[in-house]
């Protein structure tokens, strides 16, 4: 039984969680414009845990550079990105129920949008002063198994002069559509093939969860 089974077959942190009714306005952000941003979504405590998880983390050395490129030309360029980040796996009660939130995200999408969604990854990032991360796409064209993109931010009492925000731009004619402050319990979705986003420079440490809903397992 995979992660994501055990996950969705623990009744007992679902109480935490969003109800359907968010999840159903999720899959219409998506089905009218490909794109949503939704405040208070995921109870502010577990936002909490997961900041307070993600720094505990961070201060014992488990966070790795982020790196560009998938597979044979998967590489480091901090002239492209310069965060670090933490897979999920699930190791804390407090993991195990944000990758619930994401599950029942992949099982109200499969249903409402047809998505053949089969996998959900998780890490999280931190950006500390100074960095970014350049304009990309999180899956060019279908090169990627990552089908549907959501962010989830962790950071109190975020100032407007303090930067970080991500830029969301629309893939079809270049045009910048949102700046998105990461504000304490902001949650982003997208879809990722769609959808050319950056992180611009912060000025002040600023931690997300980056997540991905994918139609298969294979590496990217």
């Amino acid at each position: 039984m995979s992660l994501n089974q055990d996950i969705a077959q623990s009744g007992a942190l679902a109480c935490a969680l969003p109800s359907q009714e968010w999840h159903e306005r999720m899959a219409d952000a998506l089905a009218r414009q490909g794109w949503g941003v939704f405040d208070d979504l995921i109870p502010l405590e577990l936002s909490a845990r997961l900041r307070q998880e993600a720094e505990f983390i961070y201060t014992e050395g488990g966070f790795s550079p982020a790196h560009i490129g998938r597979a044979e030309d998967r590489q480091l360029n901090d002239s492209v990105r310069r965060d670090w980040s933490c897979w999920l796996d699930g190791r804390s009660e407090t993991q195990q129920q944000f990758l619930l939130f994401l599950e029942n995200v992949r099982q109200v999408l499969n249903r409402t949008l047809f998505l053949g969604l089969q996998e959900v990854e998780a890490h999280y990032a931190v950006y500390e002063a100074q960095a970014y991360y350049r304009r990309h796409v999180d899956n060019f064209r279908g090169r990627s198994p990552r089908k549907v993109t959501l962010v989830h931010y962790l950071n109190p009492n975020w100032l407007p002069d303090e930067g970080g925000e991500l830029g969301l731009y629309d893939g079809g004619n270049g045009g910048l559509i949102a700046d998105i402050a990461p504000e304490m319990g902001r949650t982003v979705i997208f879809l990722s093939e769609d959808f050319p986003h950056e992180v611009r420079l912060t000025h002040r440490p600023r931690w997300s969860l980056a997540c991905w809903l994918r139609t298969n397992s294979s590496p990217f």
